[in-house]
């Protein structure tokens, strides 16, 4: 019970974390290249 509750802590962790450094670098990605990249 409490491997398991620590592995689905991490996983859990890990989750919100690659959401978190997605937003940051799309972020940065949509302020440093133009707005004309992104439509077709």
């Amino acid at each position: 019970m409490n491997k398991k509750s620590r592995t689905l802590l991490i996983s859990v962790i890990s989750f919100v974390v690659l959401i978190v450094v997605a937003s940051v670098a799309y972020n940065a990605l949509r302020e440093n290249a133009p707005s004309v990249a992104f439509t077709p």
